[in-house]
Parts: structure tokens; sequence; C-alpha cells
């Protein structure tokens, strides 16, 4: 089955045979056979006065219309659980096809979002929050850590060319002028 709207890609829906067949087919030939199965027993030439005056083949007559009776009854009830088997199936295959079509939908829903620039909420959230304050904030202060970082490193290496015999005694630590104390 293909949407009229081209949903789920364009793609034509295809599903099981037997959803239709069951659901319409079946349905209406177990209605036509029971039916016809119960005209049949109803129709029967056996009547009562076709087994004869005797008392045992009339007591026989009687077995037998109490067999069609039941059998009857039997038919009926089979023809009407068929009928109600053959339109659940009916009402389960269009459910099938309803909740497919609704599927689709919201898959295309999703689709026709992510594929646009900047459509996964994701994507909308992180850009949303890299601009709040706190990231600004956070940004400004790992430049200002990566550039003391940077001058240290050109500091350290500047103090250690200009390293004296009197810095080397001292493990080259500036003290502010003070002695360490050695214990």
């Amino acid at each position: 089955m293909a949407r009229a709207d081209g949903a789920g890609g364009g793609q034509p829906i295809r599903y099981p045979s037997i959803l239709s067949t069951l659901g319409a087919d079946y349905q209406q030939q177990w209605a036509d056979s029971t039916h016809d199965e119960i005209k049949r027993v109803q129709g029967s030439i056996a009547q009562p006065r076709h087994f004869g005056e005797i008392p045992a083949a009339q007591q026989f007559a009687a077995v037998y219309q109490a067999a069609v009776h039941v059998y009857e009854a039997t038919l009926k009830g089979i023809k009407t659980d068929l009928e109600a088997a053959g339109e659940a199936l009916a009402r389960a295959g269009q459910e099938i096809r309803a909740r497919d079509e609704v599927s689709a939908d919201a898959f295309q829903q999703l689709r026709s979002q992510w594929s646009t620039e900047g459509g996964f909420t994701s994507t909308q959230q992180h850009e949303a929050a890299s601009q709040h304050q706190q990231v600004r904030d956070g940004v400004q202060a790992k430049v200002t850590l990566e550039q003391a970082a940077a001058r240290a490193e050109q500091g350290g290496a500047a103090d250690d060319a200009q390293a004296g015999p009197d810095d080397a005694a001292d493990g080259g630590m500036d003290t502010g002028g003070e002695t360490p104390a050695h214990g």
C-alpha cells in the first residue's frame, strides 16, 4: 500500500497477503460455507416420518433429530465464531495499516527536522548553552590560564639561562631575598 502523501520515503508499504486474505476473503468464504452447511442440515430429507412406524425406528429418528439439532446449533456457533474472527482480522489489518501510517508520519516529521542544519535538539541546546555567561567566563579563564602557563614557561626558560653559580647552590629557587632554612 503506497501512501498518497509520500510518507515513509515514498516507498510503498506492502503487507502480507494473509491480512487481506484472512480478513476479507476467508471471512466471506467461511460465512458462505457455514451458511451452506446449515442449510444442508436444515433441508435434510431425513424427517422422523421417513423412518417408518416401527417403535425402534421412531426412537432412532428421535436420536437422529437430536443429533441434527445439536449439529445445527454447533454450525451456527461456528459460523458466528468464524465471522467474528474474520471481522477481528480485518480490523487488525486496518489497525496495522493505520498505526504504520502514524509511525511513518512521526518519522517523516523527525526526518524533516533532522535534515536541516541545527535541526537536532542536541545541536540547538549545545548552541544555546555555549552562549551562557558562565561558559564565556570559563572560556576566558581558560585563555588566562593558558597565557599564564605560557608566560611561566617562557620566563622559566629565561631564568634558567640567566642563572648564576649562587642560584645553582639553592636549586635556582627564588626565595625573595630570604635564605632558605636547611634542616
